[in-house]
């Protein structure tokens, strides 16, 4: 958060040049929210929405270190806090749950993007309740629907559920438009 209030002119000369340089599709990363907050903050909505109004076409959170929602605006998907992966800062496992979010772009024959879909993977940072064995695990049955769940207390519309073997496919998300 600090970086990008900081130098905002200069993330937004970033987007431009992605454009310039012909990128079909842009992803962006924001590193915001306060640690362990089960819900999003403001700040992480105006970097979501500040990023979007730049042309991402996906946004993807973190930081939290824990599942927080998402939202859909303007055509973009916004994942606000994944939570841990492979997360090294401490032996113990403070958050058991956390996603990958997949991400499927779709292109027209004319390279032009159309939209994406989303695919929300459970998993847990690592293979061991009592302590941090940094090696993350996939999750299925009731441990899955409880980091989905989690991320769903965050989200304003209802996400779909797990599926064993195939994650949390979202609905196709298409574009509606770039830039400011």
């Amino acid at each position: 958060t600090t970086y990008w209030a900081r130098n905002e002119e200069s993330v937004r000369a970033t987007f431009e040049a992605l454009r310039e340089e012909g990128c079909d599709a842009i992803v962006a990363v924001m590193h915001g929210g306060t640690e362990y907050a089960p819900r999003r903050w403001k700040d992480q909505e105006r970097m979501a929405a500040w990023a979007i109004r730049q042309g991402a076409d996906l946004v993807i959170g973190h930081h939290p270190h824990v599942v927080q929602g998402m939202d859909v605006l303007d055509g973009v998907s916004v994942v606000y806090s994944l939570g841990n992966f492979a997360f090294g800062g401490n032996k113990d496992v403070r958050a058991a749950h956390a996603l990958i979010a997949r991400a499927e772009l779709h292109f027209g024959a004319d390279g032009e993007y159309l939209g994406h879909r989303l695919n929300l993977i459970p998993v847990a940072p690592s293979g061991e309740k009592d302590f941090n064995n940094y090696q993350p695990v996939f999750l299925g049955g009731a441990e899955a629907d409880k980091a989905i769940a989690l991320a769903q207390r965050d989200t304003p519309f209802p996400l779909s559920p797990f599926a064993e073997g195939e994650g949390a496919w979202q609905p196709f998300v298409p574009a509606v438009g770039r830039g400011e």
